[in-house]
């Protein structure tokens, strides 16, 4: 028994050595951002670049305390509780400017005011219809959905979806190998897109040091 059980301990500490490890909140969302590590999907279509990037719930939490200048540790413990609950990914949809597109997303193919405004619509209120989490005999559509106000400082838009499975449903998604984020699109006339995300790559995230000491 006492093998059996050095032994569990030997595998614990050996499986949390071998996570990479980070500094800050800006190396993590760098990390996020390497295509090589399976967290951000890309499609590009009729001269537009549509990517999907998944945000672990750690980086929610780190980039939260960051932003609220830091919190002290029964915080960090019921953002990570409030976090984990949640599945999110952040869309961003703008311009294929290697394709010689460089229109800001909110006026291509728009030819008068109703048109722009039906397309502001949509992205703020009516998005969310168009999007579905799927995996196995799962299908999640999003609790809450999010345009970012860029202000006209940028060409594209980032729209964040939260997901909020139950616990049957959470569990079916802990025993499956990929998530399929689905965005049938009707802005743009691009179709239905699959952004597929296997959970390897979802599982295989780092730690932020200075929070795991």
């Amino acid at each position: 028994m006492k093998q059996c059980i050095c032994f569990f301990v030997l595998c614990t500490v050996l499986f949390s050595c071998s996570k990479q490890q980070v500094n800050s909140v800006a190396e993590y969302s760098k990390w996020i951002n390497n295509p090589d590590n399976g967290l951000i999907v890309t499609r590009k279509i009729n001269g537009l670049k549509i990517s999907v990037k998944y945000l672990p719930s750690d980086y929610l939490v780190y980039k939260e305390m960051q932003d609220d200048n830091g919190a002290i540790k029964n915080q960090l413990d019921s953002l990570k509780s409030e976090y984990e609950n949640s599945i999110t990914f952040l869309m961003s949809i703008g311009p294929d400017e290697d394709r010689g597109n460089k229109n800001d997303i909110m006026f291509d193919g728009i030819t008068n005011y109703k048109e722009y405004s039906e397309r502001l619509l949509s992205l703020n209120f009516e998005i969310d219809k168009n999007i579905t989490l799927k995996t196995g005999n799962i299908e999640l559509k999003p609790v809450l959905s999010a345009l970012e106000n860029t202000y006209g400082l940028s060409k594209g838009r980032n729209i964040v979806f939260a997901f909020a499975p139950t616990k049957i449903e959470k569990q079916e998604i802990e025993n499956s190998t990929e998530l399929d984020f689905m965005y049938s699109d009707d802005l743009f006339q691009m179709g239905l897109m699959h952004f597929n995300f296997t959970k390897k790559d979802l599982k295989n995230l780092p730690l932020i040091s200075q929070w795991e000491k």
